[in-house]
């Protein structure tokens, strides 16, 4: 491969054109083969967003991004040509996790950051998930729908699975143990799957590190 962006960003990939589609340092780039193309300069520039494959559409999206100063919850959408900017979130922040559920017909995000440079946890996203559906106009902010609340982490994850036909979100929790529990959205609330995983993190001298024994592994039909 040809050597690629050297930027922070978010990374999806774009079934339409079938090419991978990054967006970071106010750059879009494209890997299709074994070759990056430089797509778009001069966006916005900004970090702590995430990459969302829409299979509806085809396309690339990206949410919850921030430059330090400032917040960018809007949704912006890789048509092939340019980033088009959407509808913006009711609750913005950066590092959120997010997917596109195609059984509900929409973007699922949950979590985040809200101080810009400090990152901060927001107790507003504790135990909310923001949906934004297929062809809407303003997002829906729906509290209470996390049956395990508490701060997202940025290693929490949120992505569709194929065999349940149901969005996972995989949550993070921060404290003297991490845990992890691991949740199935139905459209308007979560169900918890039996089994927690917690860990210990230690501090190695520059920072704490989460250490586990075990790799976990979500089998088709558990839960």
């Amino acid at each position: 491969l040809t050597t690629g962006p050297s930027l922070s960003g978010a990374m999806g990939f774009d079934s339409v054109d079938g090419r991978l589609i990054f967006y970071g340092g106010g750059e879009v780039h494209a890997l299709a083969g074994a070759s990056w193309t430089e797509l778009a300069t001069g966006q916005t520039d900004m970090r702590g967003h995430q990459a969302i494959e829409n299979l509806a559409t085809g396309r690339v999206e990206f949410i919850c991004g921030e430059d330090g100063d400032n917040f960018f919850p809007e949704l912006r959408t890789w048509d092939g040509t340019q980033l088009v900017v959407g509808p913006a979130s009711p609750a913005p922040r950066h590092d959120c996790a997010a997917a596109w559920d195609p059984l509900e017909r929409h973007v699922v995000t949950h979590g985040g950051l809200f101080t810009p440079g400090i990152g901060l946890p927001n107790p507003d996203t504790s135990n909310t998930v923001l949906v934004l559906d297929e062809g809407a106009d303003d997002w829906a902010l729906i509290p209470n729908a996390i049956s395990t609340p508490g701060h997202r982490n940025p290693s929490t994850e949120v992505f569709y699975d194929h065999v349940r036909e149901r969005t996972v979100i995989h949550k993070v929790f921060g404290g003297n143990f991490l845990s992890f529990d691991t949740l199935l959205w139905d459209g308007r609330q979560s169900v918890t799957l039996p089994g927690q995983i917690e860990v210990e993190p230690f501090f190695d001298g520059a920072r704490s590190v989460a250490v586990s024994p075990d790799f976990a592994v979500l089998d088709d039909g558990a839960g």
